[in-house]
């Protein structure tokens, strides 16, 4: 059950959530695949399944994001370019809904809605959220992994360890650039 000061937080949280996301979905219909974008779709129609899964290409291709569009085609699904960048959209628009709800109880109320803003229009994620690469997925992972060990080392609690390794493995997962960032927190 929410409180009122929750509630009118969230209410505060919204034009920059609605700002954020129609930047990120501005004109996309018109934007087309091209460039780095065009490995995966070179994958998915070379390997199998079981092949995405573990093995990193020459080319930079998101291993479960190639294994799963390679899922989709071999279920019969005709893929389009809203396929390649609904995982990226999803992650970004995601993004900028849990980020100031979870920085709240870390930098206070004021300083959380101006985080959020500054993640509706940063562009770099606008620009990580419209395209067909692993980059939002792992913006957002990377995030929830860096609150979990914060969590952890405060409370010291299991639960929170376990989230900070399962997200932190899943970053890297999906993209192995990701590594040292996510060691960084022992450092």
């Amino acid at each position: 059950m929410t409180t009122e000061k929750e509630t009118r937080a969230g209410l505060r949280t919204r034009p920059a959530f609605a700002v954020g996301a129609g930047l990120r979905l501005w004109r996309l219909p018109d934007q087309v695949l091209g460039g780095d974008e065009l490995h995966a779709l070179r994958a998915i129609h070379e390997l199998p399944v079981s092949k995405l899964l573990v093995s990193y290409q020459l080319s930079d291709v998101c291993l479960p994001l190639a294994a799963f569009h390679r899922a989709l085609l071999d279920a019969g699904v005709a893929l389009t370019e809203w396929h390649f960048r609904l995982p990226s959209i999803l992650a970004g628009v995601a993004l900028l809904w849990i980020a100031p709800l979870l920085l709240r109880r870390h930098i206070g109320e004021r300083a959380a809605l101006a985080a959020g803003w500054l993640l509706a229009i940063s562009p770099l994620l606008v620009f990580y959220s419209r395209i067909a690469r692993s980059y939002a997925p792992v913006v957002l992972l990377g995030f929830c992994a860096a609150l979990a060990f914060d969590a952890w080392w405060q409370e010291r609690r299991s639960r929170h360890a376990f989230a900070y390794v399962a997200l932190a493995a899943l970053a890297i997962y999906f993209h192995p650039g990701a590594g040292p960032f996510m060691a960084a927190p022992f450092l």
